[in-house]
């Protein structure tokens, strides 16, 4: 179960989302729903969240605040802007704190449907990413979060050119497979 929090003042519009996201995405649990964005950090602190679901303006501190401390304090959570504004500033400030979709009130069922689809995608990516980080700690390969080199590229299933295929075989006993590429681009598979 992925765990979100949603911070909307409007409490009819949060419980919708909530009814919604419960209905078409039962993976997603939602834990909280509160009313501000002082509510939605004080959460934060006191639970972890996979996604949080803010709208931008709301009493005391608006979502755009609430992006940027999330960006800054927790960068693993993945964070959607609910809005009835569909300003452009509001859009770029949300992009500027890696909010991963930005969507316009009232929030359709389709809307929710491709929302939710679109988040199990990067959760299943955050997941993957964090367990090879952990089996290359665990193996002193690439540093842990390191993220370059050709072990990291083939390990995550990225392609390489032929060129860096050829140049020896790659051979990963973290994962006991061994592998040779004789085509223009080759992948491991991901076990």
């Amino acid at each position: 179960m992925y765990k979100v929090l949603i911070a909307e003042d409007e409490p009819f519009i949060g419980d919708s989302i909530r009814k919604m996201m419960e209905r078409f995405g039962p993976e997603f649990e939602v834990c909280a729903c509160v009313y501000d964005g002082e509510a939605a950090l004080e959460r934060l602190e006191e639970e972890s969240f996979d996604v949080v679901l803010t709208d931008i303006r709301m009493p005391g501190m608006d979502g755009i605040e609430v992006l940027r401390r999330i960006d800054r304090d927790y960068p693993n959570i993945i964070t959607v802007v609910i809005s009835g504004y569909e300003i452009f500033d509001y859009a770029r400030k949300a992009l500027k704190y890696h909010a991963s979709e930005y969507l316009l009130k009232p929030v359709s069922i389709d809307n929710m449907k491709e929302l939710l689809a679109k988040l199990k995608v990067l959760l299943v990516e955050r997941e993957k990413e964090q367990h090879y980080q952990k089996i290359f700690s665990a193996v002193g390969v690439g540093g842990g979060e390191k993220k370059e080199g050709n072990i990291w590229r083939v390990i995550m299933g990225k392609r390489l050119q032929q060129k860096s295929c050829q140049k020896s075989l790659v051979w990963f006993p973290l994962i006991s497979v061994h592998y040779f590429a004789r085509s223009r681009e080759c992948r491991l598979p991901i076990i």
